[in-house]
Parts: C-alpha cells; sequence; structure tokens
C-alpha cells in the first residue's frame, strides 16, 4: 500500500493516477493482496479492464493465489496457496458474496475443490 503526495493528477476516464511523491506504507502479504483485489473487483464489478488473473466459475491456483469469479465459484491450489471467490448474483453480474481462503492442510486441504463458504465440491 502506498500513500500518493505532492502533484497528483487523476484520469477521470479510468483508474489512473499519477503523483510526484510516493510513501510505502504497508507490505501487503499476498492474502492482504488477494483480499484487497477482491475489493477493487466488487466495487467495480462490470469494469471492462481485463482480469487476467480471473477464472470463471472454476480455477485452479497458479503462483501462489487464483481468483474465481462465477454464480457457484469453485477454486482448488496447493499448501499455501490463496484462495479468492466472487460469487455473481444470478441475472445482474454484480458481486453478491466474497470468500478468501489459505490452503493450510488442516482446515482447507491441498488439491481438493472448495466453494465459497469453505465447504467441499461433493462429486
Amino acid at each position: 500500500m502506498v500513500l500518493a503526495d505532492g502533484d497528483i493528477d487523476e484520469d477521470a476516464s479510468d483508474s489512473r493516477i499519477s503523483c510526484t511523491r510516493m510513501k510505502l506504507v504497508k507490505q501487503l502479504s499476498l492474502p492482504e493482496f488477494i483480499a484487497h483485489s477482491l475489493r477493487y473487483i466488487c466495487e467495480h464489478p462490470m469494469r471492462k479492464e481485463p482480469y487476467n488473473q480471473v477464472q470463471t466459475e472454476r480455477g485452479e491456483a497458479d503462483r501462489g493465489f487464483v481468483v474465481v469469479r462465477g454464480k457457484n465459484p469453485y477454486a482448488r491450489g496447493g499448501i499455501g496457496d490463496v484462495l479468492g471467490f466472487l460469487k455473481e448474483e444470478p441475472y445482474s453480474g454484480r458481486i453478491a458474496e466474497i470468500g478468501i481462503y489459505v490452503v493450510d492442510g488442516h482446515e482447507i486441504m491441498p488439491d481438493m475443490w472448495y466453494g465459497i463458504h469453505g465447504e467441499q465440491e461433493t462429486a
């Protein structure tokens, strides 16, 4: 997280901001970063920007995390991976719920499919 300071210029047409000074406020852990990302998507659910790291309905962690968006999202990963979920409202595409879990090997097991409430998928 950073604090923008000095001469700040915000582009009204998108999310670009420039500044002349920036101060590091906090280095985020991966779960914190994913949580902030989920919040951003909730605040801008219809944005056309490419969320190229967001999977649809089902996704597997890659590079330590996965974010899955859909009507009934499921995700899986290995030990230490972060699973982020964005459940959409049935017809509007807006976000109704979010969830975030870390695969710890105790409550959330590796290589198992989980839903937004931390429940294992039953096949």
